[in-house]
Parts: C-alpha cells; structure tokens; sequence
C-alpha cells in the first residue's frame, strides 16, 4: 500500500508505518540502505541509551532535533556512516520500499 506524506501531516504519525529492513532510495531512486531503527519524535519518550550509540552522542541540536521530529536510521554499509531522515523528507512510502525527496549527500550523516 502506497501512503502519501501529505495526507499524514495532521493525522497519524507517517513513521509508524515504516519497519525494519525496508529498501530507502533517494530522490534520484539512488540506493541508500535499509532502514534499521525507527523514532516516532516528540510523541514517544526515549531515554538515550534506548537510541542509537550516534543519536545519543550526536551533538545536542542534532540529537534534539532528531528526537523532536522523529527519525529513520538508514544502515548504508561497513564503511560508511548511517543516515538519519525526517519525516519532512519521505516522500514516498510503501510496504515494500521509502523513497526519500533528498539526496542521500544531503542527509544527516552519524
């Protein structure tokens, strides 16, 4: 099932829809990983040592940020840094794949 951002900004929470291990493409349909941790945002009270080593090390007006608006943590490989992407940056989001309305250089990099 295909669901359009737009139409979740004042209902429920779009991130409740994402899961684990879902392909994350940029807006140029450029692989950028899998998803491997999700953050609802202000609505859903985390401790820091329940987040990710990158979130919770991050520097504070990253970290805050992220856990205001709510976060997908994007595994991109062995050699490289995980992204982190918004809400505010889906652009497409289905059962099967998220496809973001950035480029993967453009993202929060931890």
């Amino acid at each position: 099932m295909l669901r359009d951002p737009k139409t979740h900004q004042n209902e429920d929470n779009l991130l409740e829809y994402v899961r684990n291990d879902l392909p994350v493409f940029d807006r140029d349909n450029e692989h950028i990983g899998m998803v491997k941790f999700v953050h609802l945002g202000a609505n859903q009270p985390t401790s820091l040592t329940a987040l990710p080593d990158s979130v919770a090390e991050a520097p504070k007006h990253i970290r805050n940020h992220l856990l205001h608006e709510g976060f997908i943590q994007i595994e991109t490989g062995l050699l490289t840094k995980d992204r982190f992407a918004t809400p505010d940056q889906i652009a497409e989001l289905s059962d099967a794949y998220i496809t973001l309305n950035v480029l993967n250089d453009s993202l929060t990099a931890l």
